[in-house]
């Protein structure tokens, strides 16, 4: 049996408590300005294993400190096992809630207060030599072979490419179009595909996902495009990208409701394996970075793959499954270590094992779940990768974005907020153009890269 990490938990009256909500921003009440913050002894919130992590707490209201109430502290294996529970008062402030792993893993200390019949949460997250975290995740035997026969089953269905100009996002720079092409079981993926109009072909290439929930309605990276680089950006759902917002959130909702009961896309499809619902979106995305690298005006050379949250784990899973991408870059990334709870932490989004299942449920979603984890794919990753993580995401947990950077076998840089939810990460953001530049033959190549052959 898995040895479980221990901890050692300290109240004392010396510290404070603080926190923010899973997506990076104070976590208040809307009318009365009421916010928990949870930070960390240490600012980089970076430990080694058995040492002691304390967590400090406090809340304010309408800008000033709270004296009164109750706050209710649970410290667990970032969001798996509870490790402890504890109640304190505001008024013993400043106050001190610690332990300590003595395994790689997420330690996540979580603040509840009541107030006017509202829950008001906060966060925090301490790491523990992070990058020796090992994922639950196991490789199929026959992954590659799920994978091939996929591509064989599509390939005999006509591309069926339907390219619409879309002048409302053209320029004297760029030409953009409303790309669509033949899916499986009948459907059709949609993106918008940028093409350069100044600079002279060949291009390099830029691709980028969606992020989960609808399809997008307005295009993203067409910047790239005035810079001379294609751009493809996919949607994954089986309805037009660029509609407008209410017939884009009536399609949303009915393929969310295909199903009785209704049951989130995501989870469309589970657990059989070839019903999943991410299977036709891996496959649809990787005929589209097919299409993307036959055209004439691609230069053979350069295809950098980069998203967040869903977007951020179709990338990672991208780069494992097709060798023509040169470089990735994934933000907070899903879709990773979906077997967490068999080391009893929180598996990412979207958590294929879903705890209101059934035991029997369970074991068929577990079986289901690797040949969908971006885990198994970061370990066929070959090019350069950088990835960023937030310590107090709820959403992608830290400890399962480290678990599908630690498999990447190739040049790599990690990106880090402590204090980050499921968010944009701000050193990674300030990092990714001038890396893609080099990555795109626009600029010099920084770290992580490695020179691409010509082909």
């Amino acid at each position: 049996m898995k040895k479980i990490p221990f901890l050692n938990l300290l109240a004392v009256c010396v510290f404070a408590i603080s926190g923010l909500h899973a997506f990076g921003k104070p976590a208040k009440d809307p009318a009365k300005d009421f916010i928990i913050t949870v930070k960390t002894d240490r600012p980089e919130a970076l430990y080694h294993c058995g040492e002691q992590a304390g967590f400090r707490i406090e809340a304010t209201e309408a800008g000033q400190p709270v004296s009164e109430g109750q706050v209710d502290v649970t410290l667990t294996l970032d969001g798996g096992k509870i490790l402890e529970k504890k109640s304190l008062n505001f008024n013993q402030s400043p106050l001190l809630i610690a332990g300590t792993l003595s395994e790689p893993g997420f330690l996540r200390c979580t603040a509840i207060h009541l107030k006017d019949k509202k829950t008001i949460r906060g966060y925090g997250g301490a790491g523990f030599d992070p990058e020796k975290i090992k994922p639950a995740a196991v490789m199929p035997d026959d992954f590659d072979a799920f994978w091939n026969e996929g591509r064989a089953e599509l390939a005999k269905i006509p591309l069926d490419l339907k390219l619409k100009p879309l002048p409302e996002h053209s320029n004297e720079k760029r030409d953009c179009f409303l790309l669509s092409f033949a899916n499986l079981d009948n459907t059709r993926m949609y993106g918008f595909l940028g093409v350069p109009k100044e600079a002279k072909p060949p291009f390099p290439a830029y691709l980028t996902v969606q992020p989960a929930g609808e399809n997008p309605s307005k295009p993203s990276g067409l910047e790239w495009g005035a810079k001379g680089v294609l751009v493809l950006h996919m949607g994954v759902h089986d309805y037009e990208v660029g509609l407008p917002p209410e017939e884009t959130k009536a399609r949303y909702a009915k393929i969310n409701n295909i199903s009785t009961p209704p049951i989130p896309y995501m989870y469309i499809g589970s657990p059989d394996r070839q019903r999943c619902y991410f299977r036709k979106v891996i496959l649809g995305v990787d005929r589209a970075i097919e299409y993307l690298t036959s055209r004439p005006d691609f230069n053979g050379k350069q295809l950098v793959a980069h998203g967040s949250s869903q977007g951020g784990g179709m990338s990672l899973i991208m780069a494992g499954f097709n060798r023509k991408i040169t470089a990735v870059g994934a933000n907070v990334p899903a879709l990773c270590d979906q077997a967490g709870h068999l080391a009893n932490r929180q598996g990412g989004w979207p958590q294929f094992i879903r705890r209101t299942a059934t035991d029997e449920e369970k074991a068929a979603q577990l079986k289901m779940a690797p040949y969908f984890d971006a885990v198994n794919f970061a370990r066929k990753i070959q090019c350069p990768a950088i990835v960023s993580v937030g310590f107090i995401d709820t959403t992608c947990s830290p400890s399962s974005v480290y678990s599908a950077y630690n498999e990447i076998q190739a040049p790599k840089k990690m990106f880090i907020d402590p204090m980050g939810g499921h968010i944009g990460i701000k050193p990674f953001y300030a990092f990714l153009p001038k890396w893609m530049e080099g990555q795109l033959g626009l600029g010099e190549p920084i770290q992580p890269t490695r020179q691409v052959p010509p082909q």
